[in-house]
């Protein structure tokens, strides 16, 4: 084989630098640039990076590689998903007009047609108690007739001030989400969350954050969007990031786009549960669970860019700080959900510094830097590609675990018992 640049022969003796070229044995092809191995006869031509010149999904032969399969099943299951959801598009529950009867028995102070209200005289026909001659009859002797008592309608149970109650004269089967103000969404979301007036978890920021799910999720919720069907959605979202976010550096700023994106679509099928009263225990397991598998992909692709792509060293740094933030993550979720299970009140109202919008932000970020850098030469896109999503991982992984920290203080002073 000839060979060009710094090669290296089955002894390990580097050959010649400059440009010559030289002869291995038994080698195939030409390798350009950076330096050259051989293995077992045949010559591999690696750049300095430690890369294929020309690194591609698909061999010599045609054959896809693994990426574009998964990219393809991320495409029919995108097509899957929106066909789904398009089918399954029906209206939220109704609600029932106040006081309408249910039976056959009129509602009182009703006058049904063709049925005379009781005590009203029919034309042609003598009333109970009345003469027909004209001179009124006198009262027939005995006890007095027992006063009829006056029907008193069902107390409906007050509603939330600017929430739709079931009592309201709301059609049977109209679209929900109608006439949901942000302010009654927010109590709605409150109410489902088990938070008191005086619980802000978040603070301000997180109250801002929940005027974006309420605008995305309003026009669902009236068109009668399934909500476990968004969830698949967020998830399909943070896979696609994942997964784009392998397929090389320049792809960096993409995958950080729709991390972002898979963030705000994981708080937008809440707030389509909430405004169309379809929160139910199987949507509340299944959205911590996809939330889980999206966690997991969106630290899987920056992990696998850098393992494949990364320098001498961080390719191991970037293994090392993922396994630890996908760890971590999972044991606060995991406390969380325990505490949340012991009735701890501060495990619905404490949000720690590593919950999920701050590992969303800042693995976003990180991909759009990573990205960035790719276009201010060799030297930064290689260092942000070698240093950026370590260090963002391993940030992770510290807020992680500073957050699992305060949890198990907040259970450790909880002043309830298990009952």
């Amino acid at each position: 084989m000839v060979q060009r640049g710094p090669t290296r022969d089955r002894d390990g003796q580097r050959g010649s630098e400059g440009g010559s070229e030289q002869l291995v044995p038994g080698g195939t092809g030409r390798a350009q640039g950076g330096t050259a191995e051989t293995v077992g006869g045949v010559g591999r031509g690696t750049d300095e990076r430690g890369t294929d010149e020309g690194r591609t999904d698909e061999g010599t032969d045609g054959r896809v590689g693994w990426t574009g399969w998964v990219g393809v099943g991320l495409g029919v299951g995108g097509v899957v998903i929106l066909a789904w959801t398009a089918l399954a598009r029906t209206p939220g529950p109704g609600t029932p007009v106040p006081h309408a009867p249910t039976s056959g028995t009129p509602a009182p102070g009703t006058v049904t047609t063709g049925t005379p209200a009781p005590g009203t005289p029919t034309p042609g026909t003598p009333t109970l108690g009345a003469s027909t001659s004209g001179t009124p009859d006198p009262p027939a002797p005995g006890p007095p007739a027992p006063a009829t008592p006056t029907p008193v309608p069902p107390t409906l149970p007050a509603p939330t001030p600017g929430i739709p109650a079931s009592g309201d004269p709301t059609p049977r089967g109209a679209p929900a989400g109608n006439g949901w103000t942000f302010e009654a969404y927010v109590a709605g979301w409150r109410e489902v969350h088990l938070l008191g007036e005086e619980a802000r978890p978040g603070g301000w920021l997180a109250a801002w954050y929940l005027r974006l799910p309420y605008v995305v999720g309003a026009p669902l919720a009236r068109v009668g969007v399934d909500p476990d069907l968004v969830t698949l959605a967020a998830l399909w979202v943070a896979l696609v990031a994942g997964w784009v976010a392998t397929l090389g550096a320049g792809w960096a700023a993409a995958a950080g786009v729709l991390t972002l994106l898979a963030g705000v679509a994981d708080s937008v099928d809440g707030a389509v549960a909430v405004m169309q009263r379809r929160t139910s225990a199987f949507g509340f397991v299944w959205d911590s669970t996809a939330d889980r598998l999206a966690d997991v992909a969106l630290i899987a692709g920056p992990v696998a860019l850098v393992a494949a792509e990364g320098g001498p060293g961080w390719g191991a740094a970037a293994v090392a700080a993922g396994a630890a933030a996908a760890g971590l993550l999972l044991l606060l979720e995991y406390v969380r959900a325990r505490a949340q299970a012991g009735q701890v009140a501060a495990a619905w109202t404490l949000a720690t510094p590593g919950e999920r919008p701050t590992r969303v932000i800042v693995l976003g970020l990180a991909g759009l830097a990573v990205g960035a850098a790719q276009l201010g030469g060799d030297g930064l896109a290689g260092a942000a590609l070698d240093a950026g999503y370590p260090l963002a991982l391993a940030v992770l992984a510290v807020l992680e675990a500073v957050g699992c920290v305060q949890l198990l203080l907040a259970v450790r002073h909880a002043p309830s018992r298990l009952r």
